[in-house]
Order: structure tokens, then sequence, then C-alpha cells
């Protein structure tokens, strides 16, 4: 990766982290990084009531302690709340949150995904990667989120992965990890069922001629 050895991933919501680029994550913990974990937005399956809040708090407690995060950062937002007319706040708070770590590299969602929210996430936190006002992020990569990203239409910014990283030794504890995230897993043959995830990370594997792998696509990168 890069020599600065701190990564941040920005997730719209909790487990995006995970489908987009747990393996990922999972690899570069293990080789010694410092990953930051962001939650843009907070959801209850359900409805926001106290039991709701309890286990979606212990699912985020649990899954960011299997990970070994540096650190979590929650910004609170609901998806209602995010609207592409005032960006300007959650700006604000990404580029604390930036300055605050300052990531070599930073993987973001797919700024053409399905739901605006993870439309708006993206391009306030792009705008947070300018080399002129954070000139210790190298390189910033796109994620694509099964159910997401597969279902946005064919445009100019399709998501078209350039960059696989092999994660064949981590993709049984990703799928752990997903596990924990009990309201979100789906039965077969849904998106986000495990065997679904598995599937998209053969798929990317075969790409690779490896046995799994996460696929994204490069955005910016800085060689000195």
């Amino acid at each position: 990766m890069d020599d600065n050895h701190s990564i941040l991933i920005v997730a719209p919501h909790p487990d995006d982290e995970t489908l987009g680029c747990g393996g990922t994550a999972l690899k570069y913990i293990h080789q010694g990084y410092k990953v930051y974990w962001l939650i843009c937005t907070e959801f209850y399956r359900g409805g926001k009531t106290n039991e709701n809040i309890a286990i979606r708090n212990n699912e985020i407690e649990s899954v960011s302690s299997k990970y070994g995060f540096i650190k979590r950062f929650e910004l609170g937002y609901t998806a209602a709340e995010l609207t592409p007319a005032d960006v300007s706040p959650l700006v604000k708070k990404i580029t604390a949150i930036v300055n605050e770590i300052k990531p070599s590299v930073v993987f973001l969602p797919n700024g053409s995904d399905i739901h605006t929210d993870h439309q708006i996430i993206f391009k306030a936190a792009f705008s947070c990667t300018k080399n002129f006002n954070f000139p210790f992020i190298t390189k910033v990569l796109l994620y694509e989120t099964i159910s997401e990203t597969e279902f946005a239409p064919v445009s100019d910014h399709s998501f078209i992965p350039n960059v696989y990283i092999n994660i064949s030794d981590f993709v049984e504890q990703k799928l752990q990890i997903m596990e924990l995230y009990k309201s979100e897993v789906m039965p077969p043959p849904g998106p986000r069922s495990l065997i679904a995830i598995k599937a998209l990370a053969t798929y990317r594997g075969s790409a690779i001629g490896k046995s799994y792998a996460e696929a994204f696509m490069l955005l910016k990168q800085i060689i000195n």
C-alpha cells in the first residue's frame, strides 16, 4: 500500500465496509497497517426502538473488535438527512476526521451506487482528498457494495474495476464477520446472502487467477 501505513474506510452504513472491502481490511490489518472505520449513517431495521438500537450497537462493536480497527467514527446521520442540496456539514465532519488520522489510502463507496446516500457520501468524502488540502493522501479507491453497485443504471460513471486484491486467506473471516450483521444477511439467492457474497469474491478472483478477490476502481494515485 503506502509507507504511511494508515487507511481510512468510509462506509455509508454499517456492513458496507465488510461487503466492499472486508477481506482487504483484514489483509492489511494482518500486515500491520492502521485501519480506521468511518460510519456515516445509522439504520435500524424495524424502526429506532431501544431494543433495535442496542442490537445494532452490539453488532457494530462486535464487528469493530473482530477487525481490530484502530478507531471507529460514527457521524450518526439518517439517510433522509443527507441531501445533495447542502453537503457542507458532512464535508466539514469528514474533513476533521481525515485531518485527525492523516490516511495515505482512502476507500470510498462507488459514486454511482443506486441509493442517493451512497452518492452523496462519495461526493462529500472525495472532496476531502484534494492533494493541496490533504497532501498525505496518495491513493483513493472505490469499492463495490453488493445489492447497491450492480443495481445502478449503466452510465459513464459505472463501476469498472481496475484494481484487484487477493483475499483468499481472508474470505472465510470476512463471511464470519458479515454473519454478525444478523438483520442484514439475506437467505439465498438474495444478493446479501453469504453464498452470493462468496460468489462475487470467486468471480473477482477469477479475473486475477486467485481463488478469491475484492475489486476496486482506482480514482487517484500519487507516486512520489
